[in-house]
C-alpha cells in the first residue's frame, strides 16, 4: 500500500515538474523583447526609440538605502 502511494506521489511530482517547466518556457516566450515590442507597437501604438540608451548599473545595497530613505520620508 505504501509503495503504491509512493508511486502515485512520484507520478504527481513528475507532472508538477513538467508543468513548471512548461510554464517557464511560456514565460520566456512571452517576456522576450521581440514579443513585448510587437505587442507594444501593434496593440498600444507605441513606437520604439531609435536612440541608443546607456545602461546604468546600481549597487543593490544603494538602491535599498534610497528606498528606505524615501519610505521614511513619506510615512
Amino acid at each position: 500500500m505504501l509503495n503504491k502511494e509512493k508511486d502515485n506521489l512520484e507520478t504527481l511530482l513528475s507532472q508538477k515538474i513538467s508543468k513548471r517547466e512548461m510554464l517557464i518556457v511560456e514565460l520566456q516566450r512571452i517576456s522576450s523583447e521581440d514579443k513585448i515590442v510587437k505587442i507594444a507597437t501593434e496593440s498600444i501604438g507605441l513606437k520604439r526609440s531609435q536612440e541608443v540608451y546607456k545602461k546604468i548599473y546600481l549597487d543593490e545595497k544603494l538602491v535599498e538605502r534610497v528606498v528606505n530613505i524615501v519610505n521614511k520620508k513619506y510615512e
